[in-house]
């Protein structure tokens, strides 16, 4: 009795949870590599430092605060689009990996089976 209701949960409510734990896995490391936030700061200077010049600044030091704003913002932009990028990569691959559990899933009750089959065929 214990056998069959483990092959009955397994190939019913078992396999569901494993597709809804699939679709919640992008919510998780959506978060996680906070996608949202470092698209909407992607132009944004770094760590927030920015150079202001007085108003009554020379040429020189105006010309010096606005390379300075631009280095940060360049700064800032590379690091966040590495880490979308490297946060991109990281999520396809889970995502590969999730979906081949999902798909193998049915396989794994028969897997002392199969492996016997194989170590007896070699």
């Amino acid at each position: 009795m214990f056998i069959i209701d483990m092959l009955s949960w397994w190939y019913t409510v078992g396999w569901k949870q494993r597709i809804v734990d699939v679709a919640g896995f992008w919510r998780t490391w959506t978060e996680y590599f906070g996608f949202g936030t470092l698209l909407r700061t992607l132009f944004k200077p770094w760590k927030q430092i920015v150079a202001a010049p007085g108003s009554h600044a020379s040429f020189q030091a105006k010309k010096s605060a606005l390379m300075d704003n631009l280095m940060s913002r360049l700064v800032g932009f590379s690091v966040r689009s590495g880490v979308l990028v490297f946060g991109g990569i990281m999520m396809a691959g889970l995502f590969v990996l999730r979906i081949a559990y999902v798909a193998l899933w049915p396989l794994i009750p028969a897997m002392p089976l199969i492996v016997v089959v194989i170590a007896g065929v070699l």
